[in-house]
């Protein structure tokens, strides 16, 4: 229960927290937080709120934080517990990444990987390559998917003579005997060069699959070096299916490379409790302005 002392009756009789006060100054900084959280409701526009100018230098705004004792984080749970719903996904915005990223460590692993995949693949890549080396990703990609990569990758002819000419003699040759079917022989590094200029690039696509694996991981991480965007062709499931096997606050590190809106969509899913004990993370004198503000009904009731 929170205690609340004479301070609080004092400011309620002096500042009418049931109007909207003459003085204006102590509102603008939420002004622009509610009218944000009203035009992103209606438009599904982005916040462009900077939560860091929030305004707390009037006294009232002092006293309610002392009178509440919003300083103790069990006091401002207690009262975020009684805010209603919307009102605590639109203060989402006033967490940071690494607020928000606590926030995401109460869901499962699964939960959360499931999320990330529902998201565009430039993001996913983006979570991915933030935990892993593009080898790393590449050799925990199974076989048969880094052939069908090789089936589908849209790659321009110049593309693959630029790849063929960074190969080493030996996969060259390998590559060939495996197109053709025939020996290579004593054919020079120019030779397989001029053959391959003459050949389908699909059924060079189709020869690198013969390679050992590490030359066919090598190939490919050639492939994506030359053109990152090849990499977008690997499913979603490939993409995603590292991640089971890390720790889950190594893939919630990796996600705050995702902008703040997309970490506070899978945040706004929490419970209500569970998304209460994360905004008890919010400044005191943020809270005490957005209650102000927004919930004066609130301020009466605990002081009732």
């Amino acid at each position: 229960m929170i205690a609340i002392d004479t301070e609080l009756v004092y400011l309620t009789k002096y500042y009418e927290l049931n109007t909207r006060r003459a003085n204006q100054k102590a509102y603008a900084s939420i002004d622009s937080y509610t009218d944000d959280y009203a035009t992103k409701k209606t438009s599904g526009t982005n916040s462009t709120t900077d939560t860091n100018n929030i305004n707390t230098g009037d006294a009232d705004l002092d006293a309610i934080l002392k009178a509440l004792k919003l300083y103790v984080p069990e006091n401002r749970f207690s009262v975020l517990l009684k805010m209603k719903r919307e009102d605590l996904l639109a203060m989402l915005i006033l967490l940071d990444k690494d607020q928000l990223a606590m926030g995401i460590k109460y869901f499962s692993k699964d939960k959360i990987v499931n999320y990330i995949s529902s998201l565009p693949k430039e993001d996913i890549l983006k979570i991915i390559s933030k935990l892993f080396s593009k080898e790393e990703l590449l050799s925990m990609i199974p076989i048969n998917d880094l052939n069908k990569f090789l089936d589908n990758a849209n790659i321009e002819p110049g593309e693959l003579m630029n790849l063929l000419k960074s190969l080493p003699q030996n996969v060259l040759a390998q590559t060939y005997e495996a197109v053709t079917g025939e020996s290579s022989g004593k054919m020079t590094y120019d030779n397989f060069i001029d053959k391959f200029k003459q050949t389908d690039p699909k059924q060079i696509m189709e020869g690198f699959k013969s390679l050992p694996y590490r030359e066919l991981l090598n190939v490919i991480n050639k492939l994506t070096d030359n053109n990152p965007k090849l990499m977008k062709q690997f499913s979603v499931n490939t993409l995603c299916t590292p991640l089971l096997d890390s720790a889950k606050s190594k893939i919630v590190e990796g996600m705050k490379v995702l902008n703040p809106e997309q970490l506070m969509k899978l945040v706004g899913q929490l419970p209500d409790k569970l998304l209460a004990n994360v905004e008890t993370l919010i400044d005191p004198n943020k809270l005490s302005e957005i209650l102000l503000k927004t919930n004066k009904d609130l301020l009466i009731s605990l002081i009732a």
